[in-house]
């Protein structure tokens, strides 16, 4: 498995993780990646070689370029495999060609997450490079014998560039995670008490409009509902000055990072869960959000409304109003909050990490034999 790093507060992450674990019992699994986080694949993983693109064991624009070039030999160890799955976009177009020369009986099959349009992001050198990488990936489907993705939307988005041998694999979570967590040490840690506590999850960049969050709750004007924000990123600075200069910086509380191991505390001690993306191959946090039996309002964009498939309420992206009216109408019906994170719930079983993994497992074999 070809992938890019494997961090803890990433859930690319721990479905690699996950899903090399279960590939191990029928096969030999190595992964490659440039940067992985201390004792990350030996939580609950079976036998996993992890390997790395280059010497320093680190992630960065130089470290890329670096594996590039010296894609030639990589190429020659890949093609000891039978198969090899990418789950990154990057560095993997010149790795592909000489994989193609070196052994052209060799299994190509990308993973493939979505990739963020580059317009997206906030910076010029940023949307330079997606803009370049996207580029790379539609050249390097080319040579692949085989796509993954994990909505129908992904489906949708890719065959612009690969009209053929597509699979949709239903996104993975590990559901008993977020099963019996302490919701009311995290409501007495914030001070959340009788409060309608709102909750994003996810980086904090441009293309995710957390200021569009921010915006909702000063629009709200209610003190008894707060914002617990977690994630990081470029923009989480300038979100922060945004809330004070929107006089909400007493209802929008940024947590940063949080660990896989309170994540679905703050989940649990959360009321309902909102986003604001523009940009969604699945998004995670819904499936996070009803494993832990809340509703979920969502932007009617992308793949949004098939991941929420009636566990939540959809609002028009462009609409600030109508955010804020799906707010105060999930405060004030108890009924319908109940009704949609049962829904919710229901959903969430169909994204089972173990049933995913079984099925993904499947497909790895159908490839292999076709």
């Amino acid at each position: 498995m070809l992938a890019c790093q494997l961090n803890r507060y990433d859930a690319v992450s721990n479905y690699i993780r996950h899903l090399a674990n279960e590939l191990s019992g029928n096969f030999e699994v190595s992964i490659f990646a440039f940067h992985v986080d201390p004792d990350f694949m030996s939580k609950g993983t079976r036998s996993v070689d992890v390997l790395y693109y280059t010497d320093r064991r680190e992630h960065s624009l130089h470290e890329e370029v670096k594996a590039s070039l010296n894609s030639a030999q990589l190429a020659s160890t890949l093609a000891g495999y039978d198969l090899v799955i990418i789950v990154t976009e990057r560095p993997v177009v010149p790795l592909i060609v000489w994989l193609r020369k070196s052994r052209k009986n060799v299994k190509l099959v990308w993973d493939f997450h979505g990739i963020t349009p580059p317009q997206f992001y906030s910076s010029v050198r940023r949307r330079i490079i997606e803009t370049f990488r996207l580029g790379l990936m539609r050249f390097a489907l080319r040579y692949c014998d085989h796509c993954i993705v994990h909505s129908n939307y992904m489906r949708l988005e890719i065959v612009k560039y690969f009209p053929r041998d597509i699979s949709v694999v239903p996104f993975g979570i590990n559901l008993n995670e977020f099963t019996n967590a302490d919701r009311a040490r995290i409501r007495a840690k914030y001070a959340l008490q009788d409060t309608f506590v709102l909750l994003y999850v996810g980086r904090m960049s441009r293309h995710k409009r957390v200021a569009f969050l921010l915006e909702g709750l000063a629009k709200l004007h209610d003190p008894s509902t707060k914002l617990l924000v977690v994630g990081d990123g470029e923009d989480r600075m300038s979100l922060e000055t945004y809330a004070q200069s929107l006089g909400v910086a007493d209802k929008a509380l940024f947590l940063g990072n949080v660990s896989d191991s309170e994540l679905p505390a703050v989940y649990s001690a959360s009321d309902l869960f909102v986003t604001a993306s523009l940009h969604e191959g699945v998004c995670v946090p819904i499936l996070e959000a009803f494993a832990s039996g809340k509703p979920a309002l969502v932007p009617n964009l992308t793949a949004m409304p098939e991941t929420a498939d009636g566990g939540g309420l959809l609002y028009k992206w462009d609409s600030i109003n109508d955010l804020v009216i799906k707010i105060s109408r999930l405060k004030s019906d108890k009924t319908l909050q109940t009704r949609l994170s049962r829904k919710g719930a229901e959903i969430v079983k169909n994204y089972d990490i173990t049933n995913e993994c079984k099925r993904y497992t499947t497909c790895i074999e159908q490839i292999l034999q076709g």
